[in-house]
């Protein structure tokens, strides 16, 4: 259980807040629970302003009408998502949406205090367009592998990455929801698991995965 005062001291911006605006924090804030697949917001048409991630794992993504997406970063616990505070970060203009990975538990800022807030406290507003650069950056890198890097890489380090965030070999993850992580096709992900399960590097089950040579692994990424 969360206890919200608690909860907010852990917006990377609280230390810099005077006590009014501490309270002004407290009194916008709120703790929610978001079960696995719902969409915390969209940039343009739902503002709910920042959010910090006090359990589980959010996906930030762009799509289309046709429902192709692309995953520009994952956000974890104890980070904060502030792509989705268009309305207070006014020079974001494209659409994006957070999407939750697992079962997670969010504090969200309401977005006129945070404008408020920002526009008093010089320092608030470095924290924050700080952060927003580092969120721009991992998009860039994104980018970059998207039309630099082949597939078998991106797969190789999305394998390797989520090894070392959890420190297991074997984790619960179908094709589809790989598909979404590395931003391709189910089919394409697909055929690239089966190659590498071929060629002894992981063990594929249905709607498992077990690496066996993470260092090969490495020498891929």
């Amino acid at each position: 259980m969360y206890e919200k005062t608690t909860a907010i001291q852990g917006f990377p911006f609280y230390k810099y807040l005077t006590a009014d605006q501490k309270e002004m924090l407290a009194n916008n804030s709120e703790i929610k629970t978001y079960k696995k697949g719902e969409v915390i917001t969209g940039l343009i048409n739902h503002c709910v302003g920042p959010f910090l991630i006090l359990q589980g794992e959010v996906r930030a993504i762009i799509d289309d009408e046709n429902f192709r997406e692309i995953t520009l970063f994952l956000l974890r616990e104890n980070e904060i998502g502030l792509l989705s505070a268009a309305c207070v970060l006014e020079h974001i203009t494209f659409d994006a949406k957070f999407v939750v990975e697992t079962d997670s538990v969010l504090v969200t800022a309401k977005s006129c205090a945070i404008k408020k807030i920002m526009e008093a406290n010089a320092e608030v507003r470095c924290v924050i367009f700080e952060t927003l650069t580092d969120r721009f950056s991992l998009c860039m890198t994104t980018l970059h592998g998207l039309l630099f890097t082949r597939y078998e890489r991106r797969m190789a380090a999305f394998l390797v990455e989520r090894y070392v965030y959890t420190g297991e070999t074997e984790f619960d993850i179908t094709q589809e929801e790989i598909a979404k992580m590395t931003s391709s096709a189910r089919e394409v992900a697909g055929k690239t698991i089966r190659q590498f399960a071929k060629d002894g590097i992981v063990e594929y089950s249905r709607g498992k995965i077990k690496l066996i040579d993470i260092n090969k692994l490495k020498d891929m990424m």
